[in-house]
C-alpha cells in the first residue's frame, strides 16, 4: 500500500509537478489548491505523515494552514505531520515565518525529485 502524501499548490503546473514527483517516488498524493483544502483535507484523512505546502495560495496561504493543522494536531494529541514548505521565496524573513508558522523545513521552487526523496 503506498503512503498518502498531502500536496497543496494553486499553480496547476507545479500541482501535477508534485503529483508525477510522488507518483515516482511510490506515493499516493492528494493534491488540493489553497490552504483551507489542505486543512480539510488533513482531518478528514485522519492526518498525513508528510505535507508538502506551498506558502502563497488563495483562500488561506500556506502559514496559516500550518498554524491551523499543528493546533489541530495539538488538540487532537495526534503525531506531528512533517511539513515541508515550497516557495521560490527562500529569502531569510520568508523561511523564519516558515518555521515559525510550524513547517519542519523550507524548499525552492521549482522541487526536484532528488531533494524531495531526502526527507520522505
Amino acid at each position: 500500500m503506498q503512503t498518502k502524501i498531502l500536496a497543496a499548490d494553486d499553480d496547476n503546473f507545479c500541482a501535477m509537478s508534485l503529483k508525477v514527483i510522488l507518483k515516482s517516488l511510490s506515493m499516493e498524493p492528494v493534491i488540493v489548491g489553497d490552504g483551507a483544502a489542505a486543512f480539510e483535507a488533513y482531518k478528514s484523512n485522519g492526518g498525513f505523515p508528510l505535507i508538502i505546502m506551498d506558502l502563497h495560495m488563495p483562500k488561506m496561504d500556506g502559514f496559516e494552514s500550518t498554524v491551523e493543522i499543528r493546533k489541530y494536531e495539538a488538540t487532537n494529541r495526534l503525531v506531528p505531520a512533517k511539513i515541508l514548505g515550497l516557495s521560490a521565496d527562500d529569502d531569510r524573513e520568508t523561511v523564519a515565518k516558515a518555521i515559525k508558522s510550524g513547517m519542519n523545513v523550507m524548499l525552492k521552487k521549482p522541487l526536484k525529485k532528488e531533494e524531495l526523496s531526502k526527507y520522505l
